[in-house]
């Protein structure tokens, strides 16, 4: 206790309340300072001083203790510092240690970075914050462009705003992989260095957006082009199987002009049991069987000991302007007179309706009596393997509507129709003729067309009184 300008004054504890926040060189010690009760103790009551000049009741420095350090400078870590008594009868000391820690430097980036860039200039912004979130102001910020091999190719700075953003534009000039924007803050005073860097950046231009997207859509592309060529082997089998289908219909056309006489000769007898004529001229039958069997006879006894010979189940000849091909089943004899060569397809079905006769007709066959009558009911066999009412007058069944019919069908079904109008009936060659005339469809496919109305009933042949 010391009687000091008038009054005691007795320190029993001496409290020291002491904060470093957000320092700066010039300025680290406005925040040291006494707290003092001004409803007790006033600083003009004590004649508290700074730095000799004295802290008033109110106003300037009001219950502060305050002086300036220009040259201090804040460093990271713990420190030491002395109060001693300003007053002459009033001595004390207080030591203490007090810690100056630097600032957090947070960067991040206001819109996050695309992994793609068009070449040219693009404007990035990033906001600046303390570690407490407090947004820094005029913050020098640094960005920049790093080359995959991490070489900065381009850098630029800004200052933060108000509200702590940092805004740039960078220039993209070259096209590449794996760029990087990186932004970063330089340690400066209490606040410590910071980075941030953008994920891999692909910048790109006109040309590399355009092979770009040809890459995306090959695939698709291609999908699309094996499905032409799909499509196209399909539809080039399928008409290609359609035209071998044509031609083999055609064929039964050209085979059916071809045969003028279909004569059937009973082997063992050496008569005829049934014939057809297809031409205009007129044959006779029990002539040209009489012909017929002498020459198989003939040739039976000329090929004796010729083992392939006497197996052989017919023959062809030619007779002035003809051709005869003769079958020989069991126990009759087929023979074809045409005007030409035969087709493989034309001695295919004569083999198959022989089989067929000797099987339908084998009973009348075996124990032949000289009868023929049962033999007039060959004609269902004869349409069956030579379409021979194609030779026929035709004509138009009535009930032609109810079937469901092709575009090239329709249009044969009108030719004939317009052909019947004039002459109440037609016949195939010129419903074929007719048919072609003008149109792109081929002669096989319009035969074939033909046929297949024929086997539709839609053409029935005229019946002839």
């Amino acid at each position: 206790s010391t009687f000091e300008y008038g009054f005691n004054v007795s320190i029993n504890e001496f409290s020291l309340n002491f904060y470093v926040q957000n320092a700066i060189s010039s300025d680290i010690c406005s925040a040291i300072g006494f707290g003092i009760n001004s409803n007790i103790l006033k600083p003009s009551d004590i004649k508290m001083q700074n730095f000799g000049q004295d802290i008033t009741d109110n106003g300037f420095r009001n219950g502060i203790w305050e002086a300036d350090i220009d040259d201090g400078t804040p460093f990271q870590g713990y420190f030491t510092f002395n109060v001693s008594s300003l007053w002459p009868s009033i001595s004390f000391n207080v030591n203490g240690t007090y810690e100056i820690y630097q600032i957090l430097v947070l960067i991040e980036f206001i819109d996050t970075p695309s992994n793609q860039y068009m070449m040219g200039h693009h404007l990035f912004s990033v906001r600046v914050t303390g570690g407490n979130g407090t947004s820094l102001e005029n913050i020098e910020i640094i960005f920049e462009i790093l080359h995959p091999n991490l070489a900065i190719i381009f850098d630029t700075t800004a200052r933060t705003n108000r509200e702590g953003i940092a805004s740039a534009n960078l220039d993209f000039s070259t096209t590449g992989d794996k760029y990087l924007i990186q932004v970063r803050f330089v340690q400066d005073g209490i606040y410590l260095s910071s980075e941030i860097q953008s994920v891999n950046i692909r910048i790109v231009d006109d040309f590399i957006i355009f092979i770009d997207t040809f890459l995306q859509i090959l695939p698709y592309m291609l999908a699309v082009l094996a499905g032409l060529l799909i499509f196209v082997t399909v539809r080039r089998h399928k008409k290609h199987k359609l035209r071998r289908i044509w031609s083999a219909e055609a064929m039964i056309l050209d085979d059916l002009v071809n045969i003028s006489y279909i004569l059937i000769i009973h082997k063992e007898v050496g008569v005829s049991i049934y014939n057809k004529q297809t031409a205009l001229e007129g044959l006779d039958s029990d002539l040209i069987s009489g012909f017929l069997q002498a020459i198989s006879q003939f040739r039976q006894e000329f090929s004796k000991g010729a083992k392939d010979l006497q197996a052989s189940k017919g023959f062809e000849m030619d007779y002035y302007d003809f051709k005869i091909i003769i079958v020989d089943g069991d126990f009759s004899r087929v023979a074809l007179i045409l005007d030409k060569s035969p087709s493989d397809q034309l001695k295919h079905n004569q083999t198959a309706f022989t089989n067929a006769f000797e099987v339908k007709f084998r009973p009348y066959l075996e124990s032949f009596t000289g009868d023929i009558t049962p033999f007039r009911e060959t004609d269902s066999l004869i349409e069956k393997y030579f379409n021979i009412t194609l030779m026929y007058p035709l004509k138009l069944a009535t009930y032609r509507d109810v079937f469901k019919l092709n575009t090239l069908e329709k249009v044969m079904v009108e030719v004939a129709e317009q052909i019947q109008k004039e002459r109440k009936f037609f016949f195939v060659s010129s419903l074929l003729s007719f048919g072609i005339a003008g149109r792109k469809e081929s002669r096989d496919q319009i035969i074939s067309s033909i046929l297949s109305l024929k086997n539709k009933g839609i053409i029935v042949p005229v019946e002839i009184k």
